[in-house]
């Protein structure tokens, strides 16, 4: 190959092979001479690490046809192209990626599933705990319907039903009067202490009402006292029914009047086995001996509030009973009902209402629930004096009872 151009086997730059040294022929050697210089081989080109552009482009000699040899074995077959594996090259793990990929949420927008969800959550254990505390706190509706069963609607009002004939009362007998003082407490603890000797006296002037038979019996037990012409057509004329049970309730002292109010609850044995509860007051004044209140007893247990409540009449009339104000009127047939609101009239703290008043939610009675010092209450029951008449004009097809003024939260009046 000497003197022979040609490309490199490394990096293709056209080189030549240095020349054969001269040979000189035996006969005619001459005399000793000074041996001839090596030639000295071109320089090898320095070789560009990354040529920019073809090296068939660095020459003007034209290509050349000699390819290198490969540099495989020659029994070795063809290779493939070898492609860079990854560290996450296996088939099973791309397909686990790529299922997590593409069910993963956009990152660009906001996952609502982990808003909404704990939102629902707080809404419906919200609405829960509301429920709960709404029904079954002490003065909610389960406590209500507990403590008495209303009528259902369109049914006729409740006739006592014991004494379901008497003579309901004749004339106007209604009054004007203030609201009552706050110091004449029904129903509370009284001031002063009360004399135990005086609550047995109480108890068993009542003992002595009850189990008499006759008015004549009765007369000298009565405060306050009244004719016997107008108690003859009364209950006080006859035996009472026979008593189930008596219970004491708290005393209340009125400082004003000076008396004491010694309120019983007393059960009747009612018809068909069942019991009927009132409340009776006995009352002692000053240093007199008690005697038992006779008009919230006519208008409860001798039926006249009953009697009233049974048949539309004309006028006002004055009743005694335990008064509970309910903030809606429940009765489609009541005109104009959401515009009302209605009062329970009954004969005890408990049972079932004897019958029902209603009034407007823009009258002076609605004004006294909202009264922070007014004694009040919704859903509370408080023995009152009070003022009804049976409202015929709003809709003449279909009368109510209507509840004109609260006389005092008291049975004094």
């Amino acid at each position: 190959m000497a003197g022979v151009s040609g490309p490199c086997p490394s990096c293709s730059a056209k080189i030549q092979a240095p020349a054969a040294p001269a040979t000189a022929s035996p006969a005619s050697e001459p005399a000793a001479q000074p041996p001839a210089p090596v030639p000295v081989p071109d320089p090898i080109p320095e070789v560009p690490s990354k040529p920019s552009v073809p090296p068939s482009r660095l020459t003007d000699s034209p290509p050349t046809t000699i390819r290198p040899e490969p540099r495989a074995k020659p029994d070795r077959q063809d290779s493939k192209g070898i492609t860079a594996r990854l560290s996450t090259g296996d088939a099973s793990l791309r397909r686990r990626q790529t299922a997590s990929s593409s069910s993963r949420p956009d990152s660009r927008g906001p996952d609502l599933g982990r808003i909404l969800l704990p939102l629902l959550f707080i809404m419906v254990g919200g609405t829960i705990v509301y429920f709960l505390c709404y029904f079954f706190l002490p003065g909610g509706p389960v406590e209500s319907l507990r403590r008495n069963s209303s009528p259902p609607a369109g049914s006729p009002p409740e006739v006592n039903p014991i004494y379901p004939e008497v003579e309901a009362p004749s004339g106007n007998q209604s009054s004007k009067s203030s609201f009552p003082d706050p110091s004449r407490t029904i129903g509370e603890a009284p001031p002063i202490s009360v004399d135990g000797a005086h609550a047995i006296r109480a108890e068993e002037v009542l003992d002595r009402f009850l189990a008499a038979t006759s008015l004549d019996e009765r007369l000298t037990l009565l405060d306050p006292p009244l004719p016997a012409e107008k108690l003859q057509s009364t209950i006080l004329a006859h035996a009472l029914p026979q008593v189930v049970s008596v219970t004491p309730e708290t005393p209340a002292f009125d400082k004003i009047e000076n008396i004491t109010n010694f309120p019983f609850r007393v059960s009747f044995q009612g018809g068909e086995g069942s019991v009927v509860e009132y409340v009776i007051l006995v009352r002692k004044r000053a240093d007199l001996e008690p005697q038992v209140v006779v008009n919230p007893f006519l208008d409860l247990v001798g039926g006249r509030l009953a009697q009233f409540a049974a048949t539309p009449t004309q006028g006002t009339h004055t009743f005694h009973a335990v008064i509970e104000a309910m903030p809606r009127c429940f009765e489609e047939k009541i005109p104009n009902p959401d515009k009302k609101f209605t009062y329970k009239l009954s004969a005890c703290d408990v049972g079932r209402a004897t019958a029902r008043a209603y009034a407007s939610l823009n009258s002076s009675l609605a004004e006294q629930l909202w009264t922070p010092d007014s004694r009040i209450r919704w859903g509370k029951r408080i023995r009152a004096t009070i003022t009804l008449q049976w409202n015929t004009t709003e809709d003449p097809s279909q009368p109510y009872i209507e509840l004109m003024e609260i006389k005092g939260l008291d049975w004094n009046s």
